[in-house]
């Protein structure tokens, strides 16, 4: 979540509240919200906006979509895939890159519920071909117009360490 500053927090949500959120909220729209409780966040998510709480939404969480505000856009510093990969564990980070190849799409089952998650991973690399792999999730994982060759722009993404291999 973020304000007309650019300034974040992350917002936490579980079970039938997150449910309810996916079905409301819009990337992109500004929305005023009530209810939740603020909390300490847990410290390996404190890289994320730099911001030391959280907030944690419930079943009193109301999320109501502000009309005729504008939000300025916003403005990104993109850094080449081998400074963001020299970055710590679950930082954030934005980078431009080239699809060097596209995987194919992926089920895996969630241990908790059973249900089955759709997953694609991309080989991306940038100018001085640094390769990394990055995961999609969800309706992320299900889109079909990845193509090899492609310049994409991405922001917000997190560096992960799973098996010893960034990502």
């Amino acid at each position: 979540l973020m304000d007309e500053n650019y300034s974040g927090i992350r917002g936490v949500a579980f079970a039938d509240t997150a449910k309810r959120m996916e079905e409301t909220i819009e990337l992109g729209q500004i929305y005023f919200i009530t209810g939740g409780t603020v909390t300490h966040k847990p410290h390996k998510y404190v890289t994320l906006f730099d911001n030391p709480y959280q907030l944690l939404f419930n079943d009193t969480t109301q999320f109501v979509q502000a009309d005729d505000i504008s939000f300025p856009h916003m403005q990104h510093h993109f850094e080449s895939l081998s400074i963001c990969l020299s970055q710590p564990d679950r930082s954030v980070i934005n980078f431009y890159a080239v699809i060097d190849k596209v995987m194919p799409l992926q089920q895996i089952t969630a241990r908790t519920t059973g249900n089955a998650i759709p997953k694609r991973e991309l080989i991306l690399c940038d100018e001085s071909y640094q390769k990394v792999k990055m995961t999609l999730w969800y309706d992320d994982a299900k889109c079909t117009t990845y193509k090899e060759g492609l310049v994409i722009e991405v922001t917000g993404a997190f560096i992960s360490v799973w098996n010893g291999e960034k990502s």
